[in-house]
């Protein structure tokens, strides 16, 4: 999918890069994503992407508190009862 960075998230452009002319986003920037929008997919998405990965979830929490300290209770939601 082609994604359009969130205004309000302006470093979520470090996360980005091209490869093969195709854009692609970081794990821990498309979560970001995905809890800013937080419908009912994006949750799945989220769990689908970190699932008991407990290191890339205490790097997404860690990203989260630099920069979207406000999502990580949604980080928290997205992952009860995985």
């Amino acid at each position: 999918d082609v994604m359009s960075v969130p205004e309000r998230y302006p470093e979520l452009t470090r996360e980005l890069r091209l490869e093969d002319d195709v854009p692609v986003i970081s794990i821990r920037g498309l979560v970001l994503m995905k809890l800013d929008a937080f419908r009912p997919r994006d949750r799945e998405d989220v769990r689908a992407l970190l699932g008991l990965q407990r290191h890339r979830i205490r790097e997404v929490r860690d990203y989260l508190s630099d920069h979207a300290p406000e999502l990580i209770s949604r980080l928290a939601e997205a992952l009860t009862g995985i």
